[in-house]
């Protein structure tokens, strides 16, 4: 269904996500495929114990494969600033894994638990989908692989969220955090004054400008 006037997106009115089964399941043909993998490339990581993927969104993959579009440059994101998050997903015995294509920078942490997948150039299509289908939640700055996750039921973390009217309203189970936003003279916005002008419905081109 669709959302109200100020938003763009679409929402779950009516839970048909979290009491429907994903359309695309995935085998044990392929989870056992995805083991066999691994074996060979992450021996130390085990799929079958709790994991977390994590996506941040940086500008390496649209200076890549997209060179001409800056519109979403607003939705990037450090992946040093999420650092303590996965020093504390290790903490507590969960493995971590770093999603992408092309990221600028690799992780700087170092553990057994820490997998920088996005990074390591063992990347596959197998793993692409398996991977997300099967975490525990997924973090994303809002991007192309939390998709997969959405797919399969998986909640997610949104962080860094901008623009504020791309929330997805349809994930069952997951949070948002919004990115901060500054006025010209470099002062936080108040969230009263974000969402009672048009500051909430602006666009990421709008946001740059602002």
């Amino acid at each position: 269904r669709k959302a109200p006037n100020q938003l763009n997106q679409h929402n779950d009115l009516h839970g048909a996500l979290s009491r429907t089964a994903p359309h695309l399941p995935i085998t044990n043909d392929h989870f056992d495929s995805a083991r066999r993998v691994l074996a060979d490339i992450r021996p130390g990581f085990d799929i079958r114990r709790p994991y977390v993927c994590i996506h941040v969104r940086d500008d390496g993959y649209f200076k890549v494969h997209q060179p001409q579009n800056r519109d979403d440059e607003t939705r990037n994101a450090n992946i040093v600033d999420y650092e303590s998050a996965i020093s504390f997903l290790v903490s507590k015995g969960i493995q971590v894994v770093r999603m992408g294509t092309v990221v600028q920078n690799s992780l700087a942490l170092r553990h057994d638990y820490i997998w920088d997948y996005a990074f390591d150039g063992s990347r596959s299509e197998l793993l692409d989908l398996v991977l997300p289908a099967r975490c525990m939640f997924f973090i994303s700055t809002l991007s192309g692989p939390d998709k997969i996750a959405q797919l399969f039921r998986r909640p997610v973390l949104f962080t860094n969220l901008a623009p504020l009217k791309s929330i997805s309203l349809w994930v069952t189970d997951s949070l948002i955090t919004p990115k901060r936003l500054r006025n010209n003279e470099g002062q936080f916005l108040a969230w009263s004054t974000v969402f009672s002008t048009d500051t909430f419905t602006l666009n990421q081109t709008q946001l740059a400008k602002r």
